[in-house]
Parts: structure tokens; C-alpha cells; sequence
């Protein structure tokens, strides 16, 4: 085999290269080689149809072992309703989540409507305080006042 192939893809123009290259043999097995050439910098790129002979590799079809094309209905309903069952069980696991949520937003809710009036109280207490300490503070200042004149 000393005659060389000649490849039917495209050149591939790399700017500031002097020469063309070509693949060798080994590689030349493969679908995605191509010729390169090495031309000057100036040159300019091809036109974008040169664009669509850019090789790309054969896809081939996956498949994960033999298929069977003939499942029996029998096989068929078995899987479906062992899926259905686990599709059930965690549904009725969701089910129990939501139920314990909504007992404890009940719990929530009686005890916020619990402490409500209590909040409510406390900040009539601490409004009476304020109004209390305010009057003590000028009571606290007269009284100071007086002691002072009275030990001039």
C-alpha cells in the first residue's frame, strides 16, 4: 500500500503556516480528517459555503442491548401497576406531610391568637409606665430644685 490516498475533503486554511499538510494513513481512517493548508495571513477565509462541507462523524443509532419489540401485555400491566403502587405510596406519604403541616398551622394559629391579647395588654402596661416615668422624672427635678434652695 504505497499509493497514496487522495482525500475528497476540503482543505482547511490555517493563516501564517508556509505549507500544506496532510494526514497520515493512521489518521486518515477516521471520518473527521481532512487536509490543512497552511497559507498566508492575507489570504482571506473562505466564503461561508465552504462552511457546509465541514465533516462531521456518522451518528449511529445507541442501543442499550436487544430490545424485545414483542412485551406481552401481562408484562406490560405488571410494570404499570407496580408503578402505579410506588406512585401511590408517595402520594400517601405527601399526603401525611400536608396533614401534619396543616396541624401544626392550626397549633400556630391558636397560639398567635393565644398571645395576641396578651401583646395588646402588655403594651397598654408599658404605654401607663411611660406616661408614670415621665411624671416621676419632673417630680425627681422639682424635687432636686427644692432641696437646692432649701440647703442655700
Amino acid at each position: 500500500m504505497s499509493a497514496k490516498k487522495t482525500s475528497n475533503n476540503p482543505k482547511i486554511v490555517i493563516p501564517g503556516g508556509q505549507k500544506a499538510v496532510k494526514a497520515s494513513d493512521a489518521l486518515a481512517e477516521h471520518g473527521y480528517v481532512m487536509d490543512v493548508d497552511h497559507s498566508d495571513h492575507k489570504e482571506k477565509r473562505k466564503e461561508s459555503s465552504s462552511l457546509q462541507n465541514t465533516p462531521t462523524k456518522a451518528s449511529a443509532k445507541k442501543q442499550k442491548g436487544e430490545v424485545n419489540p414483542e412485551i406481552s401485555n401481562s408484562a406490560l400491566l405488571e410494570t404499570l401497576v407496580a408503578r402505579f403502587d410506588l406512585q401511590d405510596g408517595k402520594l400517601n406519604s405527601i399526603e401525611q406531610k400536608i396533614t401534619e403541616n396543616s396541624l401544626m398551622i392550626v397549633n400556630l394559629t391558636k397560639a398567635v391568637e393565644f398571645n395576641a391579647p396578651e401583646i395588646k395588654d402588655c403594651k397598654t402596661r408599658i404605654n401607663l409606665f411611660d406616661k408614670q416615668l415621665t411624671s416621676v422624672l419632673t417630680s425627681q427635678a422639682d424635687l432636686i430644685s427644692r432641696t437646692s434652695e432649701l440647703e442655700r
